[in-house]
């Protein structure tokens, strides 16, 4: 669950960003690895329309484009000269945490779910501006409504599968197996928007927040940390 907004908290032990590519020691034949906490991405990604409608689909169908989505995130790093390593949470996840984590998850999708249902069935009002407010509510509604499923998380790693892509399913949480490749220097960057690995790190830097667009990140000097 972590600490929400930690790019932010961590501000003042943050160095200015860099390319990725720039980093010492880094060249083609050499390229730097990042591990992915995958599940901060399968959830937004999984909120999408199409992750919604996929969900929500009866009878069921693959959540496609969740996997697709997946794909094309990994391949844009990998044309950038960047080895990755998916790395997803475990079953073995501590029982009071499995709880309240998926309880919280239930309860927002089940509201949105709720909200669904009631949307869709108000009368269709006369007024243009209502009318385009209750399909607003009726998207937002139906995106909350979706959640990440155990066939989500299979689909994925399929998908990886049939395209040789690195992947772990952590005996714990995703968090602890990053800290852990990190510490060992199997990764040398951790992407990711959780942050229960920053208390498990041990090198002296992190990069984080890795943008796709350009693979600029920050230089964290870990011995500021407070």
């Amino acid at each position: 669950m972590g600490v929400p907004k930690l790019a932010a908290l961590l501000k003042s032990s943050a160095g200015p960003k860099q390319k990725i590519s720039r980093l010492p020691g880094l060249s083609h034949d050499n390229p730097i690895t990042i591990g992915i906490d995958i599940s901060t991405k399968l959830v937004p990604w999984t909120k999408t329309v199409r992750g919604a409608e996929e969900y929500n689909a009866s009878p069921a169908i693959p959540p496609n484009h969740v996997a697709n989505q997946c794909l094309q995130y990994i391949r844009k790093m990998e044309k950038q000269n960047v080895k990755v390593i998916v790395v997803f949470d475990g079953i073995s996840r501590t029982p009071i945490k499995q709880s309240v984590a998926g309880e919280k998850r239930n309860a927002e999708c089940a509201k949105a779910h709720a909200l669904l249902k009631k949307l869709i069935a108000t009368p269709w009002p006369s007024n243009k501006a209502i009318q385009e407010k209750l399909l607003s509510d009726i998207t937002k509604a139906h995106r909350g409504s979706a959640k990440v499923t155990s066939t989500t998380v299979a689909t994925v790693i399929n998908v990886l599968k049939e395209h040789d892509i690195n992947y772990v399913v952590s005996p714990f949480e995703a968090d602890w197996q990053l800290s852990y490749m990190f510490n060992l220097g199997l990764i040398q960057a951790i992407d990711s928007t959780d942050s229960d690995y920053w208390a498990l790190l041990q090198k002296p830097y992190l990069l984080l927040d890795v943008n796709t667009t350009d693979l600029k990140t920050h230089h964290y000097n870990m011995n500021s940390r407070k």
